[in-house]
């Protein structure tokens, strides 16, 4: 499996491994790749793998990094590994792009997707399907980059925490999960750089808080099960989905993008380590042009209760974070997931600038009885940042609202709900920085047909 995790303007950062249950280390091989049109470049392969998470001794990984590479470029890869029958045979492919010196014109925009929220269970290949659609249309927007924001698995759903039994069987039913998910997204991850954030699924419910209403999570209250999973998990964030707390990047002197995660740092009393929260807030303080800051929850979200905390639960850091937004000297996006609702809103902060937020998820929703407290739908009205009854709020009036599929006698889901989607950012230059959102569905009825997006008119900005 070949995984495209960080691409810059002139090199790649590429996970190779297998999450299935092999019994054999990969060994050696090569991996070629080139440019379009262009003639194949080669590297060594070498028989350095490690496992995913601790002890595992079926599983294997190891990353590889592309340099040199031309800017604004589409390249393709291919891995190949020497087997003990047959000598060198394929294992893997890629696309991706490296990222532009400048944002295009709008013939040749960049794009960001947004998603969020995968239970691989009743999506039947309808991500990845539209994803890879999108991807191949030249007539679309092809993303450049995808930021994966929380939730691209759900360890803690179903039976598998009552089954685990002991470090080998937590190890198991980890490895399992993302075996699946990560099977069913593949041309998704392999098509362009993804980045992936993590959030609660990929630990437990509410993590790292632990309540003893959620019987999936009972085994978590005795022994050493919770200390065993967390390990085990955050191990599996860090070396599959090459978690990290902070990431930015500028697409030259035209845009700079921030992915915050808000999970990795996270204990009783704060989002983030102090140090992560210091980076952040520097970055918005010392923009010089527009900026996107994708986030792991939104920021519009009163505090939570029981199993259900948000962001504005941690008020001192989240306080520190919202004021540093309304006092930005530059136009903000602010992308999220984990709220299983979609919707586009717009407001303005203390300076003027605008704050476009965009909250994108589910791609997958859960199904089953779990549906009948996951589900949600999106509010149709304004809603304020901080969230926190402050007195003077910004008020983030609704622009577009990601339409509801409603319950059905019989079916697999338990409530009304949001349809499955992933947005989509794209920039490009006309006089100024120009932004466009779209919503794309992704269970789509005819197969054949390229991917329609949702009929939405107003979601267009001019940027500073």
């Amino acid at each position: 499996m070949t995984v495209v995790s960080d691409v810059s303007d002139t090199c790649a950062t590429l996970w190779l491994g297998t999450l299935s249950n092999t019994s054999f280390n990969p060994g050696p091989g090569r991996f070629r790749f080139r440019a379009e049109g262009q003639p194949w470049q080669e590297i060594p392969v070498y028989p350095e793998w490690t496992p995913p998470v601790s002890k595992s001794e079926d599983r294997y990984y190891q990353t590889i990094q592309l340099d040199q590479l031309q800017p604004g470029t589409r390249y393709y890869g291919e891995l190949f590994l020497d087997h003990p029958v047959h000598t060198l045979q394929q294992c893997g492919q890629c696309e991706f792009k490296t990222l532009p010196e400048r944002i295009g014109g709008a013939d040749d925009p960049f794009t960001l997707m947004v998603g969020s929220c995968y239970h691989q269970r009743g999506d039947d290949n309808q991500v990845a399907r539209t994803f890879q659609a999108l991807w191949n249309d030249p007539d679309l927007p092809n993303p450049d980059l995808t930021v994966l924001a929380g939730d691209q698995v759900y360890l803690d759903v179903g039976w598998g925490p009552l089954l685990a039994w002991g470090e080998p069987g937590i190890r198991r039913h980890i490895l399992e999960c993302y075996e699946r998910h990560w099977r069913s997204l593949h041309p998704v991850l392999s098509r362009g750089a993804t980045w992936m954030m993590s959030d609660d699924h990929e630990l437990w419910n509410d993590y790292p808080d632990l309540s003893w209403t959620n019987p999936q999570l009972l085994r978590f209250h005795f022994g050493q099960f919770k200390s065993r999973w967390e390990k085990t998990a955050l191990e599996a964030i860090e070396r599959i989905q090459s978690g990290r707390d902070i990431r930015t990047r500028d697409i030259g002197s035209d845009l700079s993008i921030m992915a915050l995660d808000a999970r990795l740092g996270r204990s009783r009393d704060r989002l983030f380590r102090d140090s992560v929260l210091e980076q952040a807030l520097d970055w918005i303080r010392n923009l010089t042009r527009p900026g996107v800051i994708v986030l792991t929850q939104p920021l519009t979200e009163p505090p939570g209760g029981l199993n259900n905390r948000k962001m504005a639960n941690y008020a001192e850091q989240y306080q520190a974070l919202c004021q540093a937004i309304l006092d930005a000297e530059h136009d903000l996006v602010i992308a999220s997931g984990d709220a299983h609702y979609g919707r586009v809103a717009q407001a303005r902060n203390r300076k003027g600038r605008q704050l476009i937020q965009v909250i994108a998820s589910p791609l997958s929703n859960v199904n089953g009885p779990a549906s009948f407290v996951a589900l949600k739908t999106a509010p149709d009205h304004p809603i304020h940042m901080p969230a926190l009854g402050d007195d003077h709020p910004v008020r983030f009036e609704p622009v577009q609202i990601v339409p509801t599929e409603r319950r059905r006698f019989l079916q697999r889901y338990w409530k009304d709900r949001t349809r499955e989607h992933f947005q989509t950012l794209s920039f490009h230059r006309d006089n100024g920085l120009h932004l466009t959102v779209q919503g794309w569905p992704v269970r789509n009825p005819d197969r054949n047909t390229s991917p329609q997006s949702f009929n939405w008119t107003n979601t267009h900005w001019k940027l500073s």
